[in-house]
């Protein structure tokens, strides 16, 4: 999906999101409220999904999925949520990204977090 992220390494000694300390939820708030208002602005999202498992990575972390109702065109790359309305997963392991799309997309959420008109 396009610009799905993972915040990572919240705390990593701390393997439930529910012992994390009140500021570094504070901190985690903002930082995916000001992704999700980037991704909104950049990409068009639809809605958001989030999700912490800790079954693989045994640390504190978080995935933000955006989800499009209509395929969006990225650097020519057509990104498609095949599971629009459903659960993200599974999704399509093999569909691959080039490397130069992968950085254009992290360069223009980039840019928008640090422009001064972030929403915050």
């Amino acid at each position: 999906m396009l610009s799905w992220a993972l915040h990572h390494n919240i705390k990593e000694a701390c393997e439930d999101f529910f012992e994390i300390e009140e500021e570094e939820m504070k901190e985690l708030f903002d930082i995916v409220n000001k992704l999700k208002w980037a991704v909104k602005n950049s990409f068009g999202a639809d809605l958001f999904n989030y999700a912490s498992f800790g079954n693989v990575i045994r640390h504190v972390h978080l995935h933000f999925i955006p989800r499009y109702k209509k395929p969006v065109v990225f650097h020519g790359v057509k990104f498609v949520d095949k599971r629009w309305g459903r659960n993200y997963a599974p999704y399509n392991r093999s569909f691959k990204i080039p490397e130069k799309v992968v950085i254009s997309i992290r360069d223009v959420i980039k840019n928008v977090l640090i422009s001064p008109d972030l929403c915050k």
